[in-house]
């Protein structure tokens, strides 16, 4: 069932790049592009800042050049890091929109950027060394953050509760544990680098 939950997920994927990069809203409100999300080891994501564990979104504002190119693009919403910070903004120069019918222009645009390391289709394949280092960069954001601030610990305890197919009684039993689970699985992690985080993480789940 996990294949076929990604598969749908690169479907829809693909469904949404095929979408127009921008929709000229009716009203005065700053219209959006499509979320952008550099893949891990791009240029605009590079391997070694994926592998210190930095994640986060940000959001760019940027005008619109009458030949369609992003101009003077600064961040409206940060990712907390510098460094993603100014990955969003490289990745914003280089975007140039055009219109179907050959309207004006808004006079600015909104580029939402999401620098994740991990989906439906890696989650099978991380190990917990990567895990660690995800749960070390949160925690020199924020010195109490916990597995349940690590976007592959919400992702993986999210397909363990909704994937179709699963057992029922499989689902109920991560729902009871969400609370203890954080903790065991960093425990586990920090023992064990080199296993896969996703297999450690469902040993934890309790049978009943």
């Amino acid at each position: 069932m996990l294949r076929r939950a990604a598969v749908a997920a690169l479907v829809i994927a693909l469904v949404a790049s095929a979408t127009p990069l921008v929709c000229l809203a009716q009203s005065n409100a700053t219209p959006r592009l499509m979320p952008k999300s550099p893949e891990p080891g791009s240029e605009f994501y590079p391997a070694d800042i994926a592998a210190s564990g930095a994640q986060g979104s940000a959001e760019v504002t940027a005008r619109i050049a009458p030949d369609g190119l992003l101009i003077e693009p600064k961040i409206e919403r940060s990712t907390g890091s510098l460094q993603l910070d100014e990955l969003a903004i490289s990745l914003a120069k280089t975007i140039k929109l055009k219109t179907n019918d050959g309207s004006a222009f808004p006079e600015s645009v909104i580029v939402p950027v999401e620098f994740e390391r991990d989906t439906i289709l890696t989650i099978p394949t991380k190990t917990c060394k990567e895990f660690n280092a995800e749960l070390a960069y949160e925690r020199g954001r924020s010195p109490t953050a916990s597995a349940q601030q690590v976007r592959a610990y919400r992702l993986a305890t999210g397909m363990m509760m909704l994937l179709p197919g699963l057992p029922k009684e499989r689902q109920l039993a991560v729902v009871r544990n969400l609370k203890t689970l954080p903790p065991l699985i960093e425990r586990e992690c920090a023992a064990s680098p080199e296993a896969m985080f996703m297999d450690t993480l469902s040993k934890l789940v309790p049978a009943h």
